[in-house]
């Protein structure tokens, strides 16, 4: 039809004392879709969709569950056919670390850490990959990343990978 649909999210932008407004997250339950689910008001968040048509968001510069503004490092699933966000990963609250474990090694773990503008893709095997973006490392220190991660069919949980062009494995 060539005509925008508003599929949920608020419709203003709270200012904020003596920073940057927006609306903060309303998480729920950790992987339990819910119509009041929302991730918070963010920007630079890497996103992408999967072989379902589900769209994906992860990180960016926004608000927390607690209405403070930094790097998020949650990941959020909005399914088109339920109309509902779920919660799937990462931290409710800002200036997220990054858990790295052991370089190219699938875990539990493994987790980027809160960040945004980071470049995202998904492969042909299904897997979506982040790279680097302006966060927070293993050690809560914020700068420019240049971190490899890959997630999804292939590799069953997010695996920290070598820069491009230094794995000799």
């Amino acid at each position: 039809s060539r005509q925008w649909s508003w599929m949920g999210g608020s419709s203003s932008v709270p200012l904020a004392t003596g920073g940057v407004g927006g609306q903060p997250g309303v998480y729920g339950a950790l992987g339990v879709a819910a119509a009041s689910n929302v991730p918070g008001g963010r920007s630079g968040a890497s996103n992408w969709t999967d072989g379902s048509g589900n769209f994906w968001l992860l990180g960016g510069g926004g608000r927390d569950s607690n209405d403070s503004y930094g790097g998020l490092n949650d990941l959020w699933e909005f399914s088109p056919s339920t109309s509902a966000w779920t919660w799937m990963a990462g931290g409710d609250t800002v200036l997220q670390p990054g858990g790295y474990g052991t370089l190219g090694v699938p875990s539990g773990v493994n987790l980027p850490g809160g960040r945004s503008a980071a470049s995202s893709w998904n492969d042909s095997s299904g897997n979506v990959w982040i790279f680097g973006g302006q966060g927070y490392d293993a050690n809560q220190t914020f700068g420019m990343l240049n971190d490899l991660w890959v997630e999804g069919a292939t590799a069953p949980a997010p695996t920290f990978m070598p820069p491009p062009g230094t794995y000799k494995g």
